[in-house]
């Protein structure tokens, strides 16, 4: 009971930091909150908060996207532009916007060690980050032989551009295995490795934190400088930046650029904007190199259009996606969510696996989460998949389970989908994003997928005689 009031004062505070004059808001939160604390009644509680975090969502977009309705992409001089009613933004065109207070903010997400400078540079999504740095790297690297860059991940945007990117003189080598990308941090010379803390693929592997460091400490690498790049989107501000930067602080060649998606766990589950964070670590020596790598950054920014619009950077001033404790709270709640859905289930007949990485009994730090489970059919066909969606869109609506087909994850609310990387069909899976709301539909979302475990895909088959059967073949190639 307590746990609702505070949430719906929460998002009462929201409204006050941004201003947001809606008094059907207000009045409907102050409503709700008199009507808990005076019945102790729970009905219906959970369609009620979901209702107020839609209503906020609504009236921060429309409050914030209204406010400079009137402006052109290339104002006039006499016009000047409101990003807050602190702070203004003064540009010719809108690609040429530098929100050094916004970026300023950014430091209170992660508090470092003083021996360590950092630089915060706001992009207008995660990809829009690392392609900017890659060719960051290209233009650093021009007069150099060969660039070489080690990556261990396997987000597949990530790697699609990577393959486009990588030629004889700028060589990105990406690995399956995590003992082979080890082995050659400590034996190869390279100028950058690349990471994925907890890998975007079937198994959601994570890396192991003990031996980066001792690779890092005991590599044959003479190139200088080195740059460690994390791409963090899966697991927030878990990521121990902080513990990194001690452990290496003897090498003062050594640079470390940490990426989120601030899209999805940045924002409450309200996914107000798209946005993208690359944090620049130094050692204090090397502060000038840093701020020069900054602002070529920046300049790549601006020439490949890969800043926020105002807009954008309006809707993240927010009072919530560069606080740490809002984040954190947050995040560690989705974390905890598909832990508990994880470790409840069985991989039973229907599934040949069941993938987190609580699951993974040799991973004991904290900082190794997921936002979501994956499983894989036994019987791992796409005809299977579409057998298993249509059953379970049946039983959505029997049931009048809150459960959305949709990609992403993060939300306030729990989504499902089926994944097809390169439509490749022996890699298809499907995944499941439970939300931050765990209430009683956390229970009743469970008891499904138990349910479905203990039965085989022929089993599902006989529910679905008199159901349309999903066309997976139109869901993965409408576009």
């Amino acid at each position: 009971m307590d746990k609702i009031i505070n949430e719906l004062e929460y998002i009462l505070f929201l409204c006050d930091y941004n201003k947001l004059n809606d008094d059907d808001l207000v009045f409907k939160i102050n409503n709700e909150i008199n009507k808990f604390k005076e019945t102790k009644l729970e009905v219906d509680f959970e369609s009620i908060l979901s209702e107020c975090w839609d209503l906020l969502r609504s009236c921060l977009l429309k409050t914030k996207l209204l406010s400079n309705i009137s402006f052109y992409r290339s104002p006039t001089s006499e016009v000047q532009t409101i990003i807050n009613d602190t702070k203004s933004a003064d540009f010719t065109y809108e690609r040429n916007i530098s929100y050094n207070e916004l970026e300023e903010k950014v430091s209170r997400l992660y508090k470092i060690h003083d021996q360590w400078t950092e630089e915060h540079i706001l992009f207008s999504s995660g990809m829009s980050s690392i392609i900017s740095l890659l060719f960051c790297f290209k233009k650093m690297y021009k007069t150099k032989d060969k660039f070489t860059l080690l990556f261990w991940g396997d987000y597949f945007e990530t790697k699609n551009v990577m393959k486009i990117l990588s030629d004889e003189n700028f060589e990105i080598i990406i690995y399956e295995e995590w003992s082979s990308f080890y082995r050659d941090i400590l034996s190869e010379n390279y100028d950058a490795i690349m990471i994925e803390p907890v890998k975007y693929s079937v198994y959601l592997d994570a890396m192991n934190f003990s031996e980066l460091i001792f690779a890092l400490e005991n590599s044959k690498n003479k190139n200088s400088p080195k740059f460690v790049i994390l791409d963090s989107t899966l697991i927030a501000n878990n990521m121990p930046i902080n513990e990194l930067l001690i452990k290496v602080s003897k090498f003062e060649d050594f640079f470390l650029i940490n990426i989120n998606s601030l899209l999805k766990l940045h924002q409450q589950g309200l996914e107000l904007t798209n946005a993208g964070l690359l944090s620049f670590y130094s050692h204090s020596s090397g502060e000038t190199f840093s701020k020069n790598v900054s602002k070529l950054l920046k300049q790549i920014r601006v020439l490949n259009g890969a800043g926020l619009s105002l807009s954008n950077a309006m809707l993240l001033d927010n009072g919530f996606s560069f606080d740490q404790f809002s984040v954190n709270n947050y995040a560690k709640q989705i974390f905890e969510n598909n832990a508990l859905f994880a470790q409840s289930l069985k991989s039973g007949e229907l599934w040949s696996h069941v993938s987190h990485p609580v699951l993974e009994v040799s991973l004991k730090e904290e900082w190794i989460q997921s936002p979501f489970v994956i499983m894989q059919l036994t019987e791992n066909t796409l005809e299977a998949y579409e057998i298993l969606l249509t059953a379970m869109k049946h039983e959505i609506v029997v049931r009048k389970l809150n459960l959305c087909y949709g990609s992403s994850f993060g939300f306030r609310d729990s989504r499902y989908e089926v994944i097809f990387p390169d439509f490749d069909e022996k890699n298809i899976f499907f995944k499941v994003a439970i939300g931050y709301n765990k209430y009683n539909t956390f229970n009743m979302i469970l008891k499904l997928f138990l349910e479905f475990s203990e039965l085989s895909v022929s089993d599902l088959k006989k529910k679905c005689l008199n159901l349309k059967i999903v066309n997976l073949k139109e869901v993965f190639f409408k576009s």
